[in-house]
C-alpha cells in the first residue's frame, strides 16, 4: 500500500495534535480543573486519523 508522502505527513500531524490535546487534558484534569471523568486515548492516536 503507497500512501503519498504529504498524506503521511497529514496524518501524523493530526495524531501529534490528537496527542498535545490529550496530555494537556490530562494534566487540567489533574488539576482539578476539569470536573467528571477524563478518558484517555494514549497510544492509540492513529485509530482517530
Amino acid at each position: 500500500m503507497d500512501i503519498e508522502r504529504e498524506k503521511l505527513i497529514d496524518m501524523y500531524r493530526k495524531m501529534i495534535r490528537i496527542r498535545t490535546f490529550e496530555e494537556r487534558a490530562r494534566k487540567e484534569f489533574a488539576a482539578g480543573k476539569i470536573p467528571g471523568f477524563v478518558h484517555l486515548y494514549s497510544g492509540q492516536e492513529a485509530s482517530a486519523v
